[in-house]
């Protein structure tokens, strides 16, 4: 309730939906089915998808066998790769923006998704993303390219892999 009147987190969410509707139907990324004002309130409704956050099966099972981690590590290039297609970088990939579904994994999660060209930009004074899984660029203000997704994405199959972030 804290942002319900927030212009910002408003103007936000509306670019997360119309980056969501740029994106398209693929069967590796989560889409959204719509968006707008009710009662006083904005919201973003996301497809339902049955599944589990790839962080809570971590967490229940530790570490994910080696063929079910490069069976979803191909699903996520593929998700990356239409991302990427349509003209834009997910930017945060992470266990907890994955759910495993009966097919595999799916991304989900466009709040700070960019256009190629905006991420080669310097991020200016606000860094947004997750330490763990966040590429070095983003920091040093380098500007972001694909390059930089395959580090998140690597660090995401340790992850699995071990069982533990780092």
């Amino acid at each position: 309730a804290e942002f319900k009147n927030d212009a910002v987190y408003i103007t936000t969410l509306q670019k997360e939906f119309d980056i969501i509707v740029n994106l398209g139907s693929h069967p590796c990324i989560v889409s959204a089915v719509d968006s707008g004002m009710s009662d006083g309130e904005c919201y973003l409704a996301m497809e339902y998808i049955h599944g589990e956050r790839l962080d809570h099966r971590i967490m229940r099972v530790g570490r994910i066998p080696e063929k079910e981690v490069i069976t979803n590590a191909l699903r996520l290039l593929a998700a990356e790769t239409h991302v990427y297609n349509q003209g834009y970088l997910f930017r945060d990939l992470k266990p907890e923006n994955i759910i495993i579904t009966q097919s595999g994994a799916r991304l989900f999660d466009y709040g700070i998704t960019k256009e190629v060209a905006e991420a080669l930009e310097d991020p200016g004074d606000i860094i947004r993303g997750s330490p763990l899984y966040m590429p070095p660029e983003r920091l040093t203000g380098e500007g972001e390219r694909v390059s930089s997704e395959i580090y998140s994405l690597g660090m995401v199959l340790f992850h699995c892999l071990a069982g533990h972030p780092y």
